[in-house]
């Protein structure tokens, strides 16, 4: 099973992301936890999880004390904590979270091209007068 379910919308009220990218991966991962035939769930994720991190932010790195930008990352944030204690703990076999990244890295061989992180804040769209991040 994929979970790839979310609200993505760097201006979203927080208790939107909340019901939304955090009460809705715990159902998710509630039912993978009650399914006996289920064998894997595959949780998608953000490179948002950073936040405001300056360093290098890699696959294996949570929480490292950062601070978010917006809701959305925040949510995120703790849509993929809930995510790591079940791997952690009820399902650690059959959950796995990974994160979409901006792009690749600029080593010349695409044979040991790897996703790193292009940082969000960076990347982010600058919000709309109407609050909404994306084109104007």
């Amino acid at each position: 099973m994929w979970h790839l379910a979310a609200v993505y919308d760097l201006a979203v009220p927080r208790e939107v992301g909340m019901r939304i990218n955090v009460v809705g991966t715990e159902h998710v991962l509630r039912f993978a936890e009650s399914a006996p035939g289920l064998t894997r769930h595959q949780y998608v994720s953000t490179c948002y999880v950073s936040g405001r991190y300056a360093g290098p932010f890699a696959e294996s790195d949570l929480d490292v004390g950062q601070r978010f930008n917006n809701f959305y990352e925040e949510t995120k944030f703790l849509a993929e904590v809930a995510v790591a204690e079940r791997m952690r703990g009820a399902c650690p076999r059959r959950s796995t979270a990974r994160r979409s990244w901006w792009g690749l890295d600029d080593r010349p061989d695409p044979e040991v091209r790897r996703p790193v992180l292009r940082h969000p804040v960076a990347a982010a769209p600058e919000a709309a007068p109407d609050g909404h991040a994306g084109d104007r």
